[in-house]
């Protein structure tokens, strides 16, 4: 309540992002989404990039460089348990990021395919190439059509898997397996 009666409250409080982004304004609502560019957890980070964007957090060079950090940290990236999908979409969505972001992106990838398990056995990858894949993983709805399309998943999958089994083989198919 206190945030809503003086626009100009300084000490923002540690509540929901959700609710304080409906409530604050101007400066308050950029020091909120700079305090949860650095304080956040790596996957509320990577999943916000677009806000830090949009609220202007990365006119500070040094919390780029924080957030930037924080992307590629192995250690947050282990812990998260993430695969290469949730950077790919990341990276995908944030075209328009500082290269320091878009660069630790790129590493945090890398560093993902170590959460990709391990199998025993050969391994077979059955990519399905159909025209279907090429529809977005979404679906298409007006203003909700995601970037992302099957194919490209099922191409990041397979070669997440075949990073961790240089053995694996990949086999496409349509109508039938293509040779």
């Amino acid at each position: 309540e206190a945030v809503k009666a003086d626009p100009s409250f300084e000490d923002i409080p540690n509540l929901d992002f959700r609710l304080l982004d409906s409530i604050l304004s101007g400066d308050n609502l950029k020091n909120m989404w700079m305090m949860r560019a650095i304080d956040g957890s790596w996957k509320f980070t990577v999943k916000n990039l677009n806000n830090f964007k949009k609220y202007g957090v990365y006119d500070h060079k040094d919390v780029v460089e924080t957030v930037a950090n924080k992307i590629k940290n192995p250690q947050l990236i282990a812990d998260s348990d993430s695969f290469p999908y949730q950077i790919f979409s990341a990276f995908k969505f944030g075209e328009n990021q500082p290269v320091e972001i878009r660069n630790a992106l790129n590493e945090a990838m890398e560093v993902s395919l170590t959460n990709i398990p391990k199998y025993k056995g050969k391994i077979y990858i059955c990519v399905d190439i159909s025209s279907s894949m090429l529809t977005s993983t979404t679906g298409t709805r007006e203003g909700s059509t995601s970037q992302i399309s099957a194919m490209m998943v099922a191409g990041l999958f397979a070669s997440s898997i075949l990073k961790k089994h240089p053995d694996a083989e990949i086999i496409p198919f349509h109508d039938d397996v293509c040779h």
